[in-house]
């Protein structure tokens, strides 16, 4: 360790003097004033870092460092970013690992993150809008760029990607072509036009879907799909019933179906499924005023398709039951004639449960959701659900009537007929990083205590009853993925009535440390954010409102851990490698910022990178 603070004392110490930092805690090791192809570095078992630094010219080049050594080379100029959305996912899935999600909105740099690790980004070069891509070993690629047209972004802002993270479909804006593209995000980095058999699209960026098996999307009120886009164009137009197809479609698990609903007018909508071999089932013969999708409510969705595409669920308003809208869940087979099946029906469910949510199927036949009170809970939907519980449709070998099971059982009504109300209530579900358990959030009454339950979501773990792992906590819960830990703010829990926020770790339900343990208490004057997780290890910055700490939060133990460097300014991202090491830009208040990268014995690096404004990407 005394050799290795040795070699860097000077410079940090000069650093310190001259930026007002604190960094007496930190060992420094010297950042290697060589490019990444120099003689002798091998890079090939270190962790590139991407870094986006301000170049004086109004936009951001892109710089690549090594973490380990410090080594940093120039890899792309002069570029802006811009907004990007991941569309077609479950708001409720925002924190799972397998799954793409919407990253840094309202940051400097919002990105789509990728479940293989790696993200998208939107961005501007000169007169084009490409998409760079940031892969899961931290290299930085672009993998399209469109020339704009009048000045405008040519790419819309929102992209389909796989559930694997293995493809992304982006359009263009008519004025730009009216194109769609297939961008391969894990071989050889090619880009498939799929449009270039029709005239310009006005593409709706909501509609993009896509597996290897088919693509999907919506324009002009028609519904298209690319049946093997991997190779071919748009091929199929599906016309399907009068109206116009709404771009909010449901994709199945294996991406050969999506329910699609078409509106005739406002309010008069149909249900239909169509698949990747043209075949269709109008699920709705009557139009109505079925209830939309819902995938981005935090209660939603209220369709469901089943993994295989073979079952379809939804959620629709009937008359009035003492002045109140009752909801109820049919499901129908595609591709039968047999009739749509109602799932809350009497005698099992009562009349008046009329708040529903989260409807998704964990087999191909077995359907789950949430169903409550607003009544007996004085919840208004809009605002949450309660009276609740969370049930099971088991349609499993061939049953046209399902065996419907309580699974929180927090009513004492295991089995139908389910005549007591239930005792949970919630404002917002979320599956934890690992698809192993709902966590739910918030009663949204006067004085009620917020709170997360646990409860098991694996079919094999049916048995696993709700539990409580917050209590006597008013004021909302803040649930931020960081890996496949979930770090959990909230109004301090404790007895000294002081005005903190307590931070917890919740880890993975199958880990031998399974829990959620407490990690620190933040005064009223501090916050944390720029939450980041990977390989076990949380980094973090606390604001104590004159000084910002950079500081790890290890999934082993709980225990928090600063790095020893306070400044008046951290980079607004950071970022946490494989290697568990945490890379961020410091600097006085505007800059400029030295950049660095931290491991949790707070041996530090500093980047070989120019100092100016900026951050690194994920």
């Amino acid at each position: 360790m005394t050799d290795h603070v040795s070699l860097r004392r000077d410079r940090p110490a000069a650093l310190a003097l001259l930026l007002g930092l604190s960094l007496a805690c930190l060992s420094w090791q010297s950042a290697t004033q060589v490019g990444l192809d120099s003689p002798g570095i091998d890079v090939s078992t270190m962790t590139p870092v991407p870094l986006a630094l301000e170049n004086g010219a109004g936009t951001y080049d892109l710089w690549s460092a090594i973490e380990e050594t410090g080594a940093a080379a120039l890899q792309i100029k002069d570029i802006d970013f811009l907004p990007i959305r991941a569309v077609g996912q479950r708001a409720v899935d925002a924190l799972r690992l397998d799954r793409p999600s919407t990253a840094g909105v309202g940051s400097a740099a919002p990105s789509i993150r990728l479940p293989k690790r790696g993200s998208l980004y939107r961005v501007r070069r000169d007169t084009r809008t490409g998409i760079l891509h940031v892969d899961a070993s931290g290299l930085a690629r672009m993998v399209l760029e469109v020339p704009d047209v009048g000045g405008q972004p040519s790419l819309l802002d929102g992209l389909g990607v796989s559930w694997r993270g293995d493809n992304a479909l982006v359009a263009t804006t008519v004025a730009a072509g009216g194109d769609i593209y297939m961008l391969d995000l894990v071989g050889l980095g090619s880009t498939k036009l799929l449009s270039a058999n029709v005239g310009p699209l006005a593409i709706d960026a909501d509609s993009l879907r896509v597996s290897r098996r088919a693509a999907w999307l919506t324009a002009d009120g028609d519904l298209w799909c690319a049946t093997d886009p991997a190779s071919g164009n748009l091929s199929l137009k599906l016309p399907l019933v009068p109206g116009d197809a709404l771009p909010e479609l449901v994709q199945s698990r294996n991406g050969e179906s999506v329910a699609v609903y078409y509106e005739e007018a406002p309010g008069e909508r149909r249900l239909v499924v169509a698949s990747r071999n043209g075949g269709t089932t109008v699920i709705t013969k009557q139009a109505s005023d079925y209830s939309l999708p819902g995938l981005d409510d935090p209660l939603g969705p209220w369709v469901a398709l089943s993994p295989d595409g073979g079952m379809v669920a939804f959620m629709t308003r009937e008359s009035p039951w003492h002045g109140k809208w009752s909801h109820e869940i049919f499901v129908r087979e595609v591709g039968s004639a047999q009739p749509v099946l109602k799932v809350t029906e009497e005698p099992s469910f009562p009349v008046y449960i009329d708040n529903v949510g989260v409807l998704g199927f964990v087999h191909d036949r077995v359907l789950t959701f949430f169903a409550g009170d607003e009544f007996l809970s004085g919840i208004p939907a809009e605002d949450g659900v309660g009276a609740a519980d969370w049930f099971a449709a088991d349609f499993k070998g061939g049953k046209t009537q399902p065996v419907v099971k309580n699974l929180t059982g927090t009513s004492g009504d295991p089995v139908p007929p389910f005549d007591q109300p239930g005792q949970l209530s919630f404002k917002e579900v979320l599956v934890d990083p690992l698809a192993e358990r709902f966590l739910l959030t918030g009663a949204p009454v006067a004085g009620a205590a917020d709170f997360l339950v646990s409860t098991a979501i694996d079919p094999d773990d049916w048995d696993t009853t709700a539990q409580e792992l917050l209590t006597g906590v008013v004021g909302d819960v803040q649930l931020v993925g960081a890996g496949s830990e979930v770090l959990v703010v909230s109004p301090d829990h404790g007895d000294d009535c002081e005005d903190e926020l307590a931070v917890d770790l919740l880890r993975p339900l199958d880990d031998t440390l399974a829990g959620m343990w407490s990690v620190t208490s933040l005064d009223d004057d501090e916050t944390m954010d720029r939450i980041v997780g990977r390989g076990g290890v949380v980094g973090t910055v606390i604001d104590t409102g004159w000084k910002r700490k950079p500081a790890f939060i290890l999934g082993s133990t709980g225990q928090l851990v600063t790095v020893g460097l306070k400044a008046p300014e951290v980079s607004p991202l950071i970022r946490v490698g494989d290697a568990g090491r945490m890379t961020f830009g410091f600097g006085p208040v505007g800059g400029p910022y030295q950049f660095v990268s931290v491991d949790v014995d707070r041996n530090a690096t500093l980047l070989a990178v120019p100092a100016t404004k900026g951050f690194p990407l994920h």
